[in-house]
């Protein structure tokens, strides 16, 4: 017999409930039909929200047979992303190829995750540029960005997928 390895991948439904931490310029617990860079949201609580945010969804899992392995995949992410499945954690997720096993964590049939993400301070700072001081969450001297800069890509953006596999026989 010979065994060739299989893979298959499955599309992550939504909607996502996803929390920005409003103590820090978020805005609290929004919905995502569909998952977008925050960077180029409408509402500036999130287009320039630098910090943890907190996705929730969940994951239907369904293995062809017991020992297909199950991971999840991001179509791309800024910056790093930490995966709890079921409540425990999955691990951690930063770069490239931008996926966790998370065979351990899952049970066939529906799963809870929850994806905390983090990105780097540069979008806050880019938003705070072009408010008075005495508003602004974080200051730099001298001043390292301008209202003009370029944001920088965060959270999860695009479609995330389970991907199963496994081994076959010929």
């Amino acid at each position: 017999v010979t065994w060739q390895a299989t893979q298959r991948e499955e599309p992550v439904a939504g909607p996502w409930q996803v929390y920005f931490d409003p103590e820090k310029g978020g805005a609290g617990e929004v919905t995502f039909d569909e998952l977008v860079d925050w960077s180029t949201h409408a509402d500036s609580r999130i287009r320039y929200y630098s910090g943890t945010a907190v996705y929730r969804g969940r994951l239907m899992v369904q293995r062809r047979d017991a020992a297909e392995k199950v991971f999840l995949r991001f179509s791309s992410l800024g910056a790093v992303a930490r995966v709890i499945v079921n409540g425990q954690e999955a691990g951690i997720v930063w770069c490239s190829p931008w996926e966790t096993d998370l065979t351990p964590f899952v049970r066939e049939g529906d799963n809870e995750i929850e994806i905390e993400v983090a990105n780097s301070l540069m979008n806050r700072m880019i938003g705070d540029a072009a408010l008075p001081a005495e508003e602004r969450l974080t200051y730099a001297y001298p001043e390292i960005v301008t209202p003009a800069d370029t944001l920088v890509a965060s959270g999860i953006i695009g479609p995330v997928s389970l991907l199963y596999r496994g081994k076959e026989g010929q």
